[in-house]
């Protein structure tokens, strides 16, 4: 199901335009942004996964984004039948097309309605890590589990669970272990909060990963797979589709971070000092516990052998799986110990303000 969008500005730019201008285009809901010169002629796209791309190849927010563009994107003639720019959209997994004249010149734009306009349209899986014992949060974990910790008055994994909703997906899946009959007790089978809730219990501590090889016939389709103490802005629906445009057998959503070093940086080749930089800072990219696993990843799992997921990640690059990285430039909080704790329900009852 696609809608016409007569106003193209709301997804066009100038070829002098910054990656920080394209992620406010972004906002109009199609997914990817147009490049056209001063008579409207198409003259690319740039995509939220290109934007990534070169953001883990070093780019800055502040680079032209016009040399990162796909300059051959599709688009449509005006007149085309509607099914049949169902079809492109559907075959290509994209969810905005160009319709243009015959001098390539945007004329309009077929947008694909957004997921969280529909109700339960995403039928993949959402699995979510919540056996842990949060042994760095204590004595708040004591009697609770990690997930259920309150983060602006709900719990960590009622966030997750409420974002995700929201995007249409609708059949969880909940591994648990310390205290999990707190979790199941809260949720039931989630009928609540209109959506199907199944728990995977851990007879004991699998690790990040082994809990996954106790649902192997329960998946045929890639899904989506979060830690439960992790609140992020990113969109769920976004990682999945860029998952499945690359191919991927593993995405990994990764978080930069920076860290300003105490003393001078030295590069040497062989014996010589090729450069010396001066207490640099230095970004990193962490992984950030969000994650897209098809089928030919969890079927590499032994049945209820303890495994942590980057322990198997690794084991999937060395049998040359698909693993690829989704960088974040959305807002991140992994919750790990009191402190994390305190800023992001300090930062989430702002948001309420």
């Amino acid at each position: 199901m696609f809608k016409i969008e007569k106003n193209i500005a709301k997804a066009c730019l100038s070829t002098n335009s910054t990656f920080r201008d394209v992620l406010v285009k972004l906002l109009w809901g199609g997914q990817a942004v147009f490049f056209i010169d001063k008579k409207a002629k198409l003259l690319g796209s740039i995509s939220d996964g290109d934007i990534r791309k070169a953001l883990i190849n070093g780019a800055q927010l502040d680079d032209i984004a016009f040399e990162h563009r796909n300059p051959f994107p599709f688009s449509v003639t005006l007149g085309t039948q509607n099914l049949m720019i169902e079809q492109i959209m559907s075959t290509k997994l994209i969810s905005a097309l160009p319709i243009v004249n015959k001098l390539n010149q945007i004329v309009s734009l077929a947008k694909k309605i957004s997921v969280s306009d529909l109700a339960e349209q995403i039928p993949n899986k959402f699995f979510i890590f919540a056996g842990g014992r949060g042994e760095r949060l204590r004595p708040f974990t004591n009697n609770c589990p990690k997930p259920m910790l309150e983060v602006a008055g709900k719990p960590i994994i009622l966030h997750i669970i409420e974002k995700a909703r929201a995007e249409g997906f609708f059949n969880f899946l909940i591994s648990i272990n310390y205290l999990g009959d707190r979790i199941k007790d809260y949720f039931g089978n989630g009928e609540k909060y209109s959506v199907n809730i199944d728990y995977i219990k851990e007879d004991s501590p699998l690790g990040t990963a082994g809990a996954l090889s106790l649902m192997y016939d329960k998946i045929n389709e890639p899904m989506i797979v979060t830690n439960g103490d992790v609140l992020s802005d990113v969109s769920y629906f976004q990682l999945l589709e860029y998952s499945i445009q690359n191919n991927a057998d593993a995405c990994v959503a990764l978080s930069p971070k920076s860290a300003k070093l105490d003393y001078g940086l030295v590069s040497v080749v062989g014996t010589k000092v090729t450069e010396i930089r001066e207490k640099p800072t230095i970004t990193h990219l962490m992984n950030a516990g969000i994650y897209v696993l098809a089928p030919t990843i969890i079927e590499l799992l032994e049945c209820g052998k303890r495994l942590d997921i980057t322990d198997l990640l690794t084991q999937s690059i060395k049998m040359g799986k698909a693993v690829v990285g989704y960088q974040l430039h959305e807002e991140w909080q992994d919750i790990g110990n009191p402190s994390d704790l305190y800023k992001v329900n300090k930062d989430y009852t702002e948001r309420k303000i």
